[in-house]
């Protein structure tokens, strides 16, 4: 289909369009509000910004103009856009609960936590590629070995296996971090 089609058939509210647009660019959205969400969100609001961008689609197809670009930019301007929103919120509330930390300890024990965590975060993106992208599908999005081998098509014993070296050489990599 044409740019122009899939804009006329959206604003008819065709459900099987809306559908396979949700197929086509699901991965693509995730990769893109992923990538901004990483470090503070979680898979939730991945998948909260993803609903969000469709469900702006659904509600206002005349928002998209093919004369402007294509959809597929389309749908990444607001998944960047939904994901900035998204980041900015979250940072304000941590702000907010850094703000209710009555305690000097408190506050030197988050200080700490945020320290060793930007660290392992620095660790993680010294990794090789797929090591690095198993310990962020398996630790930050809470996704099982088997959903892992799924999603990037390997077999689940070398999902298990790359955890277990990319885990080894995370720890590598944070003891060299401490000397």
């Amino acid at each position: 289909m044409t740019e122009e089609s899939v804009s006329r058939a959206l604003r008819k509210r065709e459900r099987r369009v809306y559908e396979t647009l949700i197929e086509e660019h699901f991965r693509l959205l995730w990769t893109v509000a992923s990538g901004i969400l990483c470090p503070v969100g979680t898979r939730e609001d991945v998948e909260e910004v993803i609903g969000d961008v469709f469900v702006a689609l659904w509600e206002h197809p005349e928002r998209f103009d093919p004369a402007r670009g294509s959809l597929k930019n389309y749908l990444c301007l607001l998944a960047r856009s939904r994901a900035l929103d998204r980041l900015r919120a979250l940072r304000r509330s941590w702000s907010e609960e850094l703000a209710e930390t009555e305690s000097g300890e408190d506050l030197e024990t988050q200080f700490l936590e945020q320290e060793e965590a930007k660290a392992l975060l620095r660790a993680l993106a010294e990794l090789a590629e797929p090591e690095r992208d198993i310990l962020q599908l398996r630790f930050f999005y809470g996704l099982r070995p088997a959903e892992i081998a799924c999603r990037m098509e390997l077999p689940v014993n070398e999902v298990y296996e790359r955890l277990r070296r990319g885990k080894r050489l995370l720890a590598d990599k944070m003891r060299e971090g401490d000397r």
